[in-house]
């Protein structure tokens, strides 16, 4: 069964070819475009989806200089340069939550209590900070 062709197939063929790409790799590009696209839309995934589009760009970037096409640099820069934004927009996604304790304050841990109950130099320290 053949796949039916798109409007410009032929020129992403020709270029890949040109560029020493297999064919397969033209198919992987464009499922990981697509992808990126579709996680783009989703608002807590998004910064994964430029994520992934941002590795494409620095492909592209990378491929056309290689190959002196410097016409196309800038274009590909400016969708990285709007990866990168929404990558760090979006970066809520990407951050790694902290330990239980490492987001309670020192004053409501149990901790805390105990020691201001048993040694008071807490109390002490406290009383010092706020002079």
């Amino acid at each position: 069964m053949k796949i039916p062709e798109m409007a410009g197939e032929q020129v992403w063929l020709r270029d890949f070819a040109r560029w020493g790409y297999p064919d397969w790799f033209r198919i992987v590009v464009g499922i990981a475009e697509l992808v990126s696209f579709l996680l783009l839309l989703v608002p807590p995934v998004a910064g994964i989806g430029a994520g992934i589009f941002a590795v494409i760009m620095l492909g592209a970037i990378f491929t056309h200089a290689t190959h002196n096409e410097f016409s196309r640099l800038p274009f590909n820069l400016l969708l990285l340069i709007f990866s990168v934004i929404v990558i760090y927009v979006r970066k809520p996604a990407f951050k790694v939550r902290p330990a239980f304790c490492c987001t309670r304050t020192l004053n409501d841990s149990a901790i805390a209590k105990w020691i201001e109950s048993g040694i008071g130099g807490l109390q002490q320290y406290r009383s010092q900070q706020k002079v």
